[in-house]
């Protein structure tokens, strides 16, 4: 039933407004940071990444993984909502007694649950370093603030170091505990 479960909560989410709104959102926070720090504002705008003065530049590998890194952590609310929701969501349409009384695991059921909403808040989360790799194209940026050619492995390193774990640990700990073992 793990299967089942896991491709009802992707159908569910990918179908969800929320679930864009927020990869739009992440996208957007990520790519002002970027432009601000690549003087896409003015003169008198002045972000700093990582100490990327004029020596290292904004889509180097260190900033991107700092930009990626700090912003994965003010994300963890967005991972809270999407990650501790699903199991909330049975008991507030009342269709928890359906899954009690089907032969059902609870590791097939909670387990379904988590991947599926790993999975959308792994795909969430692109947004950060696609919101940021495209900021740095664009014209208004400061061209000699940013490398001519930046590594595919510049945006995904970071993402499989850092965000990944984050998402990981903070939806384990904002994931619903079954109040009861009775019920299950």
């Amino acid at each position: 039933m793990f299967l089942p479960i896991l491709l009802f909560e992707l159908k569910y989410r990918l179908r969800r407004p929320a679930t864009w709104i927020y990869f739009l959102l992440l996208a957007l926070l990520a790519g002002l940071l970027v432009t601000a720090a690549g003087g896409g504002f003015g003169t008198g705008v002045g972000v700093s990444l990582g100490g990327d003065g004029q020596a290292v530049k904004i889509n180097a590998p260190f900033s991107v993984t700092i930009v990626l890194g700090v912003l994965s952590t003010f994300g963890v609310i967005v991972a809270s909502s999407l990650m501790a929701n699903p199991v909330y969501r049975d008991f507030e349409y009342r269709t928890h007694p359906l899954f009690y009384t089907t032969p059902i695991t609870k590791a097939g059921y909670l387990g379904g649950r988590f991947v599926g909403s790993f999975l959308i808040a792994a795909l969430v989360f692109l947004g950060l370093g696609l919101g940021a790799a495209v900021a740095g194209a664009m014209p208004w940026v400061e061209a000699d603030r940013f490398l001519a050619h930046t590594p595919p492995g510049t945006y995904l390193w970071p993402y499989l170091i850092i965000i990944l774990p984050n998402l990981l640990f903070s939806g384990l700990f904002s994931s619903p505990r079954p109040r009861s073992r009775a019920i299950f």
